[in-house]
């Protein structure tokens, strides 16, 4: 996979973590297939045994006098979780971006639909600025989609009390030729120790833990010969910054 491009690397206030060590991302790797290796069978004897009872007992009937379907249920969600993991699985995998044409802001308002979906966020006002022109990049609309979601669910779960979401993608300002995502809260911010940890897979703090979003992110941003960069201060809030060519090669 290629490095971060140099002509697109962050300039000015903005800080780019380290890049995770290449072991951590072996081990990342291995862990993630060792699971999905270990839960999958299991999975698949629940999946199958709540089949089964469904056809031996059918819908439970509730209080309301509504049938409740237990057993599908479990099997759906032995399904989802199965999966996952083998989703997990290919995510840690490194792999070469499948490129095509894709419109960078359509990608980041879906991806922000997503996002708040399954945040769920209370207190939060989201404000999403327009930006004339064009936003046509090169990308794996994948994992641009996952990078973008990893920054915006890193945002959302900074405000646990509320405050204010800011997502704009535009033609970047300092860097010819190159679009950018920017996700801004207004939460609980970063200091040095955190930022320096952000794409550290696993990376635990006292309060919050970020499990692989922004080192695939990372990922996503090295295989794109793009940059990834955060502005952030503790009590401050944090902007994110996903810098990407619009063309490729």
């Amino acid at each position: 996979m290629a490095g971060t491009s140099h002509e697109c690397a962050p300039v000015g206030d903005w800080y780019q973590p380290p890049a995770p060590s290449a072991e951590s991302l072996r081990v990342m790797e291995r862990m993630a297939r060792w699971l999905a290796h270990q839960l999958n069978n299991p999975l698949a004897t629940i999946s199958g045994s709540a089949q089964l009872l469904e056809r031996a007992q059918g819908p439970s009937p509730t209080a309301s006098g509504q049938s409740l379907n237990y057993p599908d249920m479990i099997r759906q969600e032995a399904t989802r979780c199965s999966a996952l993991l083998n989703e997990v699985a290919g995510l840690c995998t490194a792999r070469e971006p499948d490129l095509a044409p894709l419109d960078l802001r359509s990608l980041a308002e879906e991806s922000l639909r997503r996002s708040l979906q399954r945040c769920d966020p209370e207190g939060v006002r989201v404000d999403v600025e327009p930006s004339p022109g064009s936003s046509l990049v090169m990308g794996d609309p994948v994992m641009l989609s996952r990078a973008v979601e990893a920054l915006l669910d890193n945002a959302l779960q900074a405000m646990a009390e509320g405050g204010n979401l800011a997502l704009a993608v535009r033609l970047s300002p300092d860097h010819p030729g190159h679009q950018e995502v920017i996700v801004t809260d207004t939460g609980e911010g970063m200091g040095p120790e955190t930022l320096s940890r952000l794409f550290e897979p696993f990376f635990t703090e006292r309060r919050r833990f970020r499990g692989l979003g922004l080192t695939l992110c990372h990922q996503a941003a090295e295989a794109h010969r793009g940059a990834l960069a955060f502005r952030s201060s503790p009590g401050k809030g944090t902007t994110a910054r996903l810098i990407l060519p619009a063309g490729f090669g």
